[in-house]
């Protein structure tokens, strides 16, 4: 039988193929494969954002992605994924290898 943190697992992983998010393409961010921030910062550029949000909203989001068995992090990095590939303008995107 599995477990409810098994289940959140295979939620992850669901949403990372989903999103078009794996270890291999993206490791800093992969739910499953989470380090200290410290260790990040030894492998991986790291930039902190912190953003002020209603305390109501933020509520409300955590208990969403939560009840998706979701990570708050990672849906925020996705949206802001998507909505980089859907804006930058063309003369700044990195040219495919």
């Amino acid at each position: 039988m599995e477990s409810e943190a098994d289940d959140g697992i295979d939620d992850a992983k669901q949403t990372a193929r989903l999103c078009d998010i794996s270890p291999d393409s993206y490791p800093h961010l992969y739910s499953l494969n989470r380090k200290e921030v410290s260790q990040l910062k030894a492998e991986h550029k790291v930039k902190r954002m912190n953003i002020n949000v209603e305390a109501s909203l933020h509520a409300a989001f955590k208990s969403a992605t939560a009840a998706r068995g979701e990570n708050m992090t990672d849906v925020l990095m996705k949206h802001i994924k998507d909505y980089v590939d859907k804006h930058m303008p063309a003369g700044l995107k990195p040219s495919a290898r």
